[in-house]
């Protein structure tokens, strides 16, 4: 069996607030950057999907210079820690998506807008051109969602 085929982390919370230097926000280490940066040293390409009220500054600090990896954070603002209040690829690598949302989002008022037409060409795309997306096949998707 292939050790590298399947893997799940339980934690709460996934730490993506804090950063490289600083715990923040209730979060002492980021398990979720940990885990990619960990998956990138093995050779895999990894996307993570951080779906939560509060966006997460840690994993952007930590992975907006690794290549191998995207992330996007759909999330509410204004809200703690009040970054991330632009709708924005950023990163070195362009490897970060930031989609903040209004306090009254739902699934049919905002979210899947975003999530069909931004979220998941970012997270995984074939390269088709339909979709406007450069080819980015992860080896590895993890979800935060909290």
């Amino acid at each position: 069996t292939d050790p590298l085929a399947t893997a799940m982390a339980l934690t709460r919370p996934p730490g993506h607030h804090a950063t490289k230097t600083l715990s923040n926000g209730f979060c002492i280490f980021n398990f979720a950057a940990a885990a990619a940066i960990h998956a990138v040293d093995l050779g895999l390409k990894v996307s993570i999907l951080d779906w939560d009220v509060h966006y997460g500054q840690g994993v952007s600090n930590i992975l907006q210079h690794v290549p191998q990896t995207r992330y996007v954070s759909m999330h509410q603002a204004p809200a703690f820690p009040y970054q991330g209040e632009k709708n924005e690829i950023s990163g070195a690598c362009g490897n970060i998506l930031t989609i903040p949302l209004p306090p009254d989002s739902s699934w049919t008022n905002g979210y899947q807008a975003f999530f069909e037409k931004q979220v998941l060409p970012f997270v995984y795309s074939s390269g088709d051109d339909e979709l406007d997306a450069p080819l980015w096949e992860p080896d590895i998707v993890k979800k935060c969602l909290i």
